[in-house]
């Protein structure tokens, strides 16, 4: 046989792989992988080498090949780009003039629907953050309603309650409090779940200072009065430390509200606080997030979430049969001032109440009980919607929308 048609090291390896268009080379661990399995450790290193170059070859014929050329990717792209930057503007400029038009105008049916529009337009563009942003009291509409149904419990019974994205916990002190401090009798069990460590030790050692902290640039005692803060705080001079009776019965976690595996960690919970945590993640994870964070729920339970796209809400909702908890619903809806002025120019604005729609239960409700029945839609069915709509987003993205 004639050495030249000797069977090449990287040949045995190369007829394993399907060089398609669809084929990522961006990781080059498994091919190293294969080259540990079935070429000869004499050979290995040059084998690597000779493989990488090979992989950057193929993917450039295929991608000449296919039927979408790289020029025709370029000009693309160029269109997106200038499309974005005409979207910008246009967003821009409808900001102006809508900051210069009287409420009574923007409340009106017409100017709704068009500021609808104009968020779902926010909505497209491939931005988001994690905020830490938080402060005492964000929402008290939403935590009178918290001890309320608390109040239904008999006396000196337990009560389970899980925090995510408890941030520097601002949340869970105001809770405890509203809780506490109105039935001292209940047993208290606060779950506060976070996926920084920075801001779970921060909250943890729950010391604040009226000025801006690490983590916000707003003051998270803003909203505190002077009642509160003397039942809340023990002053140190500039620095305001929570009390010790109101950090008993708080396990910090550090964990991620889309892991399957929370509630085997936790266990079902009485209430479960998500908000102003899912507005941050594109809709078919927050989607995905909201249905784990709902099997967190015991039967009976409530689940309270906030800061959030009403449709995906809506939808999780009846999927999961949840019962909509209309006490304080517009009080609730409008009691964080910040979601409701930034609509519409920012994706975590809120739309303006309106008992007009047919729908105004489930749509602005940011209460739910979970009742024993639970979704109707199997697992893979909903794993496969999510990954089809994560695709969908994940295409927009990579090229520039």
């Amino acid at each position: 046989m004639d050495p030249d048609d000797s069977e090449h090291p990287f040949d045995r390896a190369n007829t394993m792989f399907d060089f398609r268009p669809g084929l990522r080379f961006g990781s080059v661990s498994c091919f190293f992988d294969l080259v540990d399995n079935v070429i000869p450790s004499a050979t290995r290193f040059q084998a690597k080498r000779e493989m990488v170059y090979s992989c950057r070859i193929q993917y450039v014929n295929v991608k000449r090949q296919s039927s979408m050329g790289r020029s025709v990717m370029f000009d693309l792209f160029r269109i997106r780009f200038v499309r974005n930057l005409l979207i910008g503007g246009f967003v821009r400029s409808n900001q102006i003039l809508w900051s210069n038009l009287p409420r009574a105008v923007t409340n009106l049916g017409p100017m709704r629907a068009y500021g609808r529009w104009l968020n779902a337009l926010v909505r497209r563009r491939p931005i988001r953050m994690s905020y830490f942003y938080t402060s005492f009291f964000r929402n008290r509409p939403l935590l009178e309603l918290a001890y309320r149904l608390s109040d239904q419990k008999r006396q000196g019974s337990s009560l389970t309650i899980s925090v995510l994205g408890c941030s520097i916990g601002a949340e869970v002190y105001s809770l405890l409090w509203t809780i506490r401090s109105r039935r001292p009798d209940l047993k208290v069990v606060v779950n506060a779940v976070d996926i920084s460590k920075e801001a779970l030790k921060f909250a943890q050692e729950g010391v604040y200072t009226q000025e801006c902290s690490q983590f916000t640039d707003a003051a998270v005692l803003a909203s505190v009065t002077k009642h509160e803060r003397v039942e809340l705080f023990d002053n140190e001079g500039d620095m305001f430390r929570i009390k010790p009776w109101l950090k008993e019965g708080i396990n910090w976690r550090l964990g991620n509200a889309a892991d399957p595996k929370l509630v085997d960690v936790m266990g079902p919970q009485d209430m479960v606080f998500a908000n102003n945590l899912l507005c941050h993640m594109y809709s078919w994870g927050a989607e995905r997030c909201l249905r784990n964070v709902a099997s967190l729920v015991m039967p009976g339970g409530y689940l309270f979430v906030s800061g959030i796209d009403l449709a995906i809400r809506t939808g999780v909702a009846r999927a999961h049969r949840l019962e909509p908890v209309t006490d304080l619903i517009e009080e609730i809806h409008n009691g964080d001032l910040t979601l409701i002025t930034d609509w519409p120019f920012k994706y975590w604005g809120l739309e303006p109440f309106s008992i007009r729609r047919h729908d105004w239960r489930e749509r602005y409700s940011s209460v739910f009980r979970v009742s024993g029945l639970r979704c109707h839609e199997s697992n893979q069915e909903t794993d496969q919607l999510v990954t089809c709509r994560k695709a969908r987003v994940s295409g927009r993205i990579g090229i520039g929308l």
